[in-house]
This record gives structure tokens, C-alpha cells and sequence, in this order.
């Protein structure tokens, strides 16, 4: 089979959720990227890298949806398993993002670490209209980690079209 490539996931994730994933101008050693509130944009170091892009498009998910944090400061336990997943122990909102990037891309390693969160999450992506974008880049980010190393090598060596079209 073709391989599935990183740029077609990110690509069908921005149009999913009307926004824009930029590579590079991100500075600092250890950030790996940012969500810009202001224009409600994405930034990532490294091109086509798909954990940092869902971890900064939960930020965008968890600015336009004020419903995330209400539940998550209502519900203690659940404060406190995103809090564990969160490479900041004291961030909750970098737990969801933490939280949204396992769940899109290692789903059984949320299950494992943080079951509560996992049962939310897929709550959510059942009852609201950014479910079925979220679907889709889970089953798509988890069958990119799931192709073989040959097909995951090919998938980010070229472009996925003939050079020929990009001249018709």
C-alpha cells in the first residue's frame, strides 16, 4: 500500500478546524512549538512532526471551546489525571494538551495512564461537531505509526505527486 503521509494528516486537520499549521520560527531549545491565540495559528519546529501539531491544536480546541475548562475545574479527578500527563505537573491546560496529543496518536497509552481523561475525550468526539476531525486524525496519526519502516521512510521523502502535475 502507498504510504500515509505527515503532511496530508496535518492538511486535512487544518481544513477540519479552519486553521493554519506553519513549520519554523519557533525558538527556544526545548520548544518544539506554540499555539498563537491571537490568530488562532499554529506554529511547529520540525516539519510535519504530528505530536507537536495535536498537542498545539488541543490549545486552539481548548480556546474556542470555554466547555473543556469548565469541565476540567469542575471535576477534581479529572484535573488531577491531566495534570499527570502533563509534562508540566502543575499545567492542567498543558495536561489536556498532553492529554489530546495521546489520545490522537497512542490512544492505548491514555487508556493506560489517565482512563478518566480517555473516557472524556472520546465522550467528546462523540458529542461535538470537532468529533469527527478528531476521528479522523486519531485513525489517521495512529495508522502512520502503525505502516511499516519502509512505507513510514517513503512517506517523508518527496511529495506525494508526480513532478510533472505540479507543472500542469
Amino acid at each position: 500500500p502507498a504510504p500515509k503521509r505527515r503532511e496530508a494528516i496535518i492538511g486535512d486537520l487544518e481544513k477540519a478546524l479552519d486553521t493554519t499549521v506553519y513549520e519554523g520560527r519557533v525558538k527556544g531549545k526545548n520548544r518544539l512549538g506554540f499555539f498563537r491565540r491571537g490568530v488562532d495559528e499554529v506554529r511547529i519546529k520540525r516539519a510535519n512532526d504530528i505530536e507537536t501539531t495535536a498537542h498545539e491544536v488541543a490549545h486552539l480546541i481548548d480556546k474556542r471551546i470555554p466547555e473543556i475548562r469548565n469541565t476540567w475545574r469542575s471535576d477534581k479527578a479529572l484535573r488531577e489525571e491531566l495534570r499527570s500527563v502533563s509534562y508540566d505537573q502543575k499545567s492542567v491546560p498543558e495536561g489536556f494538551a498532553e492529554g489530546v496529543r495521546l489520545f490522537l496518536t497512542q490512544p492505548d497509552v491514555l487508556v493506560a495512564r489517565a482512563p478518566k481523561v480517555h473516557a472524556w475525550l472520546e465522550s467528546f468526539a462523540r458529542e461535538h461537531e470537532y468529533g469527527p476531525a478528531l476521528r479522523k486524525a486519531q485513525e489517521q496519526m495512529t495508522g502512520w505509526f502503525r505502516q511499516d519502516a519502509l512505507n513510514r521512510a517513503r512517506s517523508k521523502i518527496g511529495s506525494d505527486k508526480p513532478l510533472a502535475e505540479y507543472f500542469d
